[in-house]
This record gives structure tokens, sequence and C-alpha cells, in this order.
């Protein structure tokens, strides 16, 4: 398993720019991308993974599902190969003022069939018997671990 805290990375809006006809990753996007990867150790998985996500936001902007596919982008070659790798996604937005930053779990789909620890999602803070609408992108309980220490 591998845990990260991230900074938060630029939005959608401005992870993208067109250039001369052709989408290319920004400026900004390229340089978050450049700082992470010199932290990254190295290892990274070859099969399928589960993906959980928090993402910590200074104040009350920003739609979840936007952040999403940027840090999946923002993974390859850090934790995973391509993004095509992932098999089960958690996501989550919290507020953090004093320390906004994204918080990532990566295990490959074995590490998570050995574990029974239930869904990251379920913890004290959160109670899913009080969100009747909340959309599932997968079953409850099908990524584990979050709620452990996350460093990076």
């Amino acid at each position: 398993m591998i845990s990260l805290e991230l900074p938060v990375p630029p939005s959608a809006n401005r992870w993208w720019r067109n250039v001369n006809g052709r989408t290319i990753k920004s400026k900004e996007a390229r340089a978050y991308l450049n700082r992470l990867r010199v932290r990254a150790d190295g290892f990274y998985y070859a099969g399928d993974v589960c993906v959980q996500i928090v993402w910590y936001r200074k104040d009350r902007r920003g739609d979840l599902d936007k952040r999403i596919p940027i840090i999946l982008d923002v993974l390859q070659g850090i934790t995973y190969v391509n993004d095509k790798q992932v098999w089960a996604l958690e996501a989550r937005r919290e507020e953090d003022k004093a320390n906004p930053r994204v918080e990532v779990v990566v295990m490959s789909k074995a590490e998570w069939e050995g574990k029974a620890l239930g869904s990251p999602l379920d913890h004290a803070e959160h109670d899913p018997t009080e969100d009747s609408g909340r959309a599932e992108m997968v079953d409850e309980g099908v990524c584990s671990g979050l709620s452990q220490a996350v460093t990076g």
C-alpha cells in the first residue's frame, strides 16, 4: 500500500491549455507534476489498483468530480503506470482552511482482497446512513485503509 499526502493540484480549468490547436498540460500543471515526481521513490503497481482520495479544500469552492481525473493523472508514474489500472475508486472532500491537501492511498487489488477493514468513507466523522442519496462509485468497502496515517 502506498499512502501519500499531496499539495492540492491546480484546478481542471488551469490544468489544460490549447496551443496551436493542440491540448497540452499547462505550465502550472507540468511544474506541479515535476515537483511530485522528484519526491517519488520509483515504486509503482503494474496491475489493478484501488485508489482512495480525500481532498481537504481551503474553502467551499471547487467540485470533487473535477479534481478526480487530475489526481488520477498526477498519480501516473508515481504510484501506478497508467490510470487505466484503476479498478476501484473512492473519493470525498472535506474542509481544512489551515492545511489544504489531498490524501491518497493506493493499493493493489490483491492487497485489498487480503483486507477486511471496511470502507475508508465509513469512519467516526462520516455516517453513511445519513447519506441516503449518496452516489457510490463502487460497492461499499471496496477500498480500505485511508483512515491510517498518510505520509508524504
